[in-house]
Formats: structure tokens, C-alpha cells, sequence
């Protein structure tokens, strides 16, 4: 007789997987159901697909004789915290761990001391995730105090794209005298409400709160990723050279949880084989382009202030490297949202 159509008469004794794993016919019986209302069991069928499952997959096709049948599965994606993340991936698509050297002049202690970045070109690095069903990149595993003071491993993500052209302030602070003070800022303003309130409702729901920290410096970056990330955390008893006036050394406001990239998260994107300083990205070929997956060639603000003047900010230069020459409230440049994820998020799958 003709083949009529398949039929699974004993379904396989293991229908759920972790992804990775590859489908397992044990105990499954498939049998060939012909014509003349006769049926046998068969052994040589192919399956599809026949390799490592992902969490795409809902079910296997059994094909043999030019019909198939389909059998139900369920992959589970494993989820893992940020630090087994970190620990697990280090070494492999571009992320490395960085050492920083803690002394008593800064904000953090040896919490800190150690991060994870991602850094190096697109060709290398793999760090892509969806949040609020858009693209944004993994900055890297870092250590982040919250609102409440909690210091804990946290994943810190950037959104791939510009979310368009704005000005780092437009306000002078009254008290302060200054432009430059983010925490009164209006691009701070607009990235924790008019901007926040158009990310959807389980994106707000994995934003922990973060206390940034807002050290800048009196000149252009004629130094090392390194000193900048020194730099950016000074305190209060070390403030001179670093913050204007008497613009505040940190926010911690749990209202505010969005805001740019320091100097440093740019600076720490280039390539292992960048040595040079943050203001001569743009005379190595190993600092930028395809060399640093944060350059988009595009004036673009970043989070420190120039502290010898009320009214200047640090940005990226289109050459890519990193410069404190643009005034906050005169020009318009990039803005990608930078934000960290609550500790209790997971990442699952992906690249």
C-alpha cells in the first residue's frame, strides 16, 4: 500500500530541554499508516531539526516516505545572574576584566575594583541584547551602588542608536552658577521622564536605580581610560580640578535612573591594543572605528564636565576620539541612553 501519513503512537520519553541539547527519539514510536487502512512501525526516519535545540524551537518534524508529523517540545533558555555571566563569558566575544586601582581620594573602595567590559570592534564583540524591543549593547558587568547604597554586579546596557540630537543643558543652575551641572540638567530631566515614559512597561520594571558619579576634569583628556575613570569618581575632599565650582560630586536620585556614558565606558570600548590617550583616539587605528564598538563617528555627549568653565562637557569627537571643547547649551550632539539593570534581571541567550 501508499503511505497515507505518519501517526506518533508512543510519544519520546523526554519532551523538555535545555537549549544546546539535540532531540532524543528514545522510546518514540512512529509509525507509516497506508492506504489500505494498514500501518508499521518505522525506524529510519529523519528528524528536523537534528542538531542543538534553541528557544525558538516548539516542536521536531518526523519526515519519512515524502510525509511528516510534528512532536511537541519545550527548550527552556537557562538564565544566569549578572557575576556567572561575567565569569562565564570573560575572554570569549570581546569581554574582558578590568582592575582598577582604588585609593582614598575616590567615591568607591575595592568593591569596585573589578569590572567586566566589553571592548574591541563589532567584528569581535557580541554583546547585543533586546530591551524595550529595541537594539542596545552590553557596556559590561559592572560594579554599581544603588539608591540605597547596595553595591552589586550589574549588568549596564547603552542603547545601539541616537535617540537623536539635544543639548547636555539648556538651564543655568541658580545655585550653582553653573551649565554643567548634570544633576539639574535638562538632558537629565528628559531622559528620566519625557524619554522614560516611552519605554514600555517591562523595560521600566528591570531599571534599577544607580548613583552616578559626575568628576570630570580642567582640560582636554590628555590621559588613559584608566586616570579618566579615576577622574570621574573624585570626592569631595579632592574635588579641585575635577568639578566646577560647586557642582555636586555625584546624583543619587532614585527618580533618575537614565543618563549617558561616562568617558571612561568610551574610552574602555576600544580595543586591548589601544594604549594612547582618550583626546588621541583618532591617531590610532587600534582606539576607534572599527577598532571600538561605542564609535559611531558622530558628536556624541558623554557624562563628565570640563571643570574650569560653567559650561562645557565632555563628548566624542565624529574622529573618535574624546575631547571637552563643546559648550552644553549652544550645541546639539548624540544621545544614547546608558542605564543599569536591577540585580535581579538575568540574561538569557542571545549574542
Amino acid at each position: 500500500g501508499k503511505i497515507n501519513s505518519l501517526s506518533i503512537t508512543t510519544p519520546p520519553s523526554k519532551t523538555e530541554y535545555k537549549e544546546g541539547e539535540s532531540f532524543d527519539k528514545t522510546g518514540m514510536v512512529v509509525k507509516a499508516n497506508l492506504n489500505n487502512n494498514k500501518s508499521y512501525e518505522i525506524k529510519d526516519y529523519t528528524i528536523s531539526p537534528s542538531g542543538a535545540l534553541t528557544g525558538n524551537d516548539t516542536e521536531v518534524t518526523i519526515s519519512y516516505g515524502g510525509k511528516s508529523v510534528k512532536q511537541s517540545i519545550s527548550v527552556v533558555v537557562p538564565s544566569v545572574t549578572a557575576t556567572e555571566f561575567a565569569q562565564a563569558k570573560v575572554g570569549t566575544d570581546g569581554l574582558e576584566q578590568i582592575t582598577h586601582t582604588i585609593d582614598s581620594t575616590l567615591q568607591v573602595d575595592n568593591k569596585f575594583a573589578t569590572e567586566y567590559r566589553y571592548r574591541g570592534g563589532d567584528s569581535v564583540v557580541k554583546n547585543y541584547v533586546t530591551f524595550n524591543n529595541e537594539v542596545w549593547r552590553i557596556i559590561g558587568v559592572i560594579p554599581t551602588e544603588d539608591t540605597n547604597g547596595k553595591v552589586e554586579n550589574r549588568i549596564k546596557i547603552i542603547r545601539d542608536a541616537s535617540i537623536g540630537k539635544k543639548k547636555w543643558n539648556e538651564t543655568q543652575d541658580t545655585t550653582t552658577n553653573s551649565y554643567s551641572n548634570w544633576v539639574t540638567g535638562t538632558l537629565n530631566t528628559y531622559l528620566n521622564n519625557d524619554y522614560y515614559n516611552t519605554l514600555s512597561t517591562d523595560a521600566k520594571n528591570m531599571i534599577g536605580t544607580a548613583k552616578y558619579y559626575l568628576g570630570g576634569y580642567n582640560n582636554i583628556p590628555s590621559f588613559t581610560s584608566d586616570i579618566m575613570w579615576q577622574y570621574e569618581r573624585k570626592n569631595e575632599a579632592n574635588r579641585t580640578g575635577y568639578y566646577y565650582g560647586t557642582n555636586p560630586i555625584m546624583q543619587n536620585d532614585a527618580n533618575k535612573k537614565i543618563a549617558i556614558m561616562y568617558a571612561s565606558d568610551y574610552g574602555y570600548a576600544a580595543s586591548k591594543e589601544c594604549t594612547s590617550n582618550l583626546f588621541n583616539y583618532d591617531g590610532s587605528a587600534s582606539c576607534k572605528t572599527t577598532n571600538n564598538w561605542l564609535d559611531k563617528s558622530a558628536y556624541t555627549w558623554l557624562l563628565p564636565q570640563r571643570s574650569d568653565t560653567s559650561a562645557n562637557a565632555f563628548s566624542v569627537d565624529p574622529g573618535g576620539y574624546v575631547t571637552s571643547s563643546l559648550n552644553v547649551d549652544y550645541g546639539e550632539s548624540a544621545v544614547r541612553p546608558v542605564l543599569s539593570l536591577s540585580s535581579n534581571v538575568k540574561i538569557s541567550g542571545g549574542e
